[in-house]
């Protein structure tokens, strides 16, 4: 579920003995340390469009085959919102 250990798994280029290890907690967060320079990232299609990123921030897209990954709606069954869960997962599947 983490787009980090993804990237990490992906990205298997630094030796790990000098690798720096940041971490951010918001996509905002990482889209300002790349922005005063603290290396790359990869980020989600929802948080390139435009007019989202600011000024020297550069996208560039995956060549095909693009990687993607599946996302998927779990809730425990016999909730008293079950019924408002199973109305969600009709609207967005």
């Amino acid at each position: 579920h983490c787009l980090r250990s993804h990237a990490l798994d992906a990205c298997r280029t630094q030796n790990p003995k000098i690798r720096k290890t940041y971490s951010a907690t918001s996509l905002p967060t990482l889209i300002q340390m790349v922005r005063h320079g603290a290396g790359a990232t990869l980020l989600p299609a929802m948080a390139v469009r435009p007019g989202i990123l600011p000024e020297g921030i550069y996208i560039r897209r995956f060549k095909d085959p693009a990687p993607s990954r599946d996302i998927g709606l779990v809730w425990k069954g016999g909730t008293i919102r079950d019924a408002d869960i199973k109305n969600l997962s009709n609207t967005i599947l």
